[in-house]
């Protein structure tokens, strides 16, 4: 699985993804920051990548058709860290 990370995610999430063998990426990595939520969810389907994200906006473009793919992880948490995300990552 391939995976494009937002802003909100830590990068060592993204690491600990590439530790796994899956193709990830984070906007910042490609200097991607000012991307606006469309633009990133467009990014996402051209790549064929699952969204990491925290922002509940995507979810909204998600369901109301403006894409087909990918899915969208939206992390929900109070106190997300870095080692929480790779735990619910984890099948």
């Amino acid at each position: 699985m391939r995976f494009l990370a937002d802003m909100g995610i830590s990068p060592q999430t993204v690491k600990f993804l590439q530790q796994l063998g899956h193709p990830a990426t984070h906007r910042q990595q490609e200097s991607l920051e000012r991307l606006n939520d469309a633009q990133t969810l467009a990014k996402a389907c051209h790549e064929g990548s699952i969204l990491l994200t925290r922002d509940l906006g995507f979810g909204d473009l998600s369901a109301a058709g403006a894409a087909y793919w990918p899915s969208v992880i939206i992390f929900r948490f109070r106190y997300m860290r870095p080692d929480k995300e790779e735990k619910l990552l984890l099948p």
